[in-house]
C-alpha cells in the first residue's frame, strides 16, 4: 500500500485542479504573455506570445503541484494517525496535541475535535465540549456550519432529538445567511443532511424522503455532486422505513456500486460509509 503522503499528495493535486477557476489560468497566461513581451504591445510577436502562453501554463501547473505538496506535508503528521488508526483514542490524542491544547482557537478545529468524540462513541462528551465554545461572530460561514452539523449529529447520537430540533431553530439566522455566501455550494449539503437526519430521528420519514429527493434534484446538487454517497444511503433507509421495500431493493445495487467506487483519503471514512450503508439496508437510521 502506498504511504499516506503519496496518496494524499495525489488527491490534493487532483482537488486543486478540479477547484481551480478558469480565470486563474487566464490570469497567469496573460501575465506571462505580457512579461515575455516586456509589457510593450509594439514588441508583440507570435513566438513571444506562444512562449508566454507556455510559461503561464507551466507556472500554473507547478504552483498546483508545489501547493499540494505543502498541504500534504503540513498535514502528514496528524493525518497519518487517522490513516493508521481511524477514529480512535490515538487520533483523539494526536488531534489534541496538534490543534487544540495550547493552540490558537479555530471553530473548524473545535468542530473536528468534537467530531472525533462522536465517532468513537462519546457524543455526550462532544456536546459537553461544544457547549463550552463561544463562536466568534466573524467566524467563516463554512466553519460555523461544520460546528452546527457536528452539534446536531452529537445530539441525535445521544437520542436527544428535542435538543437537535432546538439547535436547528436557534440557528435559522445563520443557516439563512449562509445562502448569500459565495461558499454556500460547499456547505449546502451539510445543512440539508442535518435537516434530513433530524426528520428521520423524529419519525418524520416521509418529509425526510421528500427533502432528500428535492435536494438531489436541485441544480446545486447536480452542479456540485458529492464524492460520498450520503444522500443515496439516506434515500435507501427512507424507502425501507416507509415500507417501499421494492423500490429500496431496486436502489440497493446502484448505492452499493457508488460505495464500492468511493475512494476517500482515509480508510476510516470508507469504513464509516459502509457501516451506514449496511444500517440503511437493514432499515436502521444511518447515523
Amino acid at each position: 500500500m502506498k504511504s499516506y503522503l503519496s496518496r494524499s499528495y495525489k488527491k490534493y493535486v487532483g482537488g486543486i485542479f478540479r477547484q481551480m477557476k478558469p480565470y486563474v489560468w487566464v490570469f497567469n497566461i496573460v501575465s506571462f504573455v505580457l512579461i515575455v513581451n516586456c509589457f510593450s504591445f509594439r514588441r508583440f510577436s507570435l513566438v513571444r506570445m506562444l512562449i508566454g502562453v507556455g510559461a503561464g501554463i507551466v507556472f500554473t501547473v507547478l504552483w498546483a503541484l508545489i501547493g499540494a505538496l505543502i498541504i500534504a506535508k503540513k498535514n502528514e503528521k496528524l493525518y497519518s494517525v487517522l490513516d493508521e488508526y481511524g477514529y480512535s483514542v490515538e487520533y483523539l490524542r494526536a488531534y489534541e496535541s496538534e490543534r487544540i491544547l495550547g493552540k490558537p482557537f479555530r471553530v473548524q478545529y473545535a468542530a473536528e475535535y468534537a467530531e472525533i468524540f462522536v465517532n468513537i462513541g462519546q457524543p455526550a462528551d462532544a456536546l459537553k465540549y461544544l457547549n463550552s465554545i463561544i463562536i466568534p461572530p466573524n467566524a467563516p460561514i463554512n466553519e460555523k456550519i461544520s460546528f452546527f452539523v457536528v452539534y446536531v449529529v452529537a445530539a441525535l447520537k445521544t437520542g436527544n432529538v428535542q435538543l437537535a430540533e432546538s439547535v436547528w431553530s436557534n440557528w435559522q439566522g445563520v443557516l439563512n445567511s449562509a445562502r448569500n455566501e459565495p461558499s454556500y455550494a460547499s456547505v449546502s449539503y451539510m445543512i440539508y443532511l442535518s435537516l434530513i437526519l433530524i426528520d428521520c430521528c423524529a419519525g418524520r420519514v416521509q418529509r425526510a424522503y421528500d427533502q432528500t429527493v428535492s435536494y438531489m434534484n436541485s441544480p446545486l446538487y447536480k452542479r456540485y455532486p458529492l464524492p460520498n454517497p450520503d444522500f443515496d444511503i439516506l434515500m435507501l433507509y427512507e424507502l425501507n422505513a416507509l415500507g417501499r421495500t421494492d423500490e429500496a431493493a431496486a436502489l440497493y445495487p446502484s448505492v452499493k456500486s457508488k460505495i464500492d467506487k468511493f475512494d476517500p483519503l482515509f480508510a476510516a471514512l470508507k469504513e464509516k460509509t459502509v457501516r451506514e450503508f449496511n444500517k440503511a439496508a437493514r432499515g436502521e437510521i444511518p447515523l
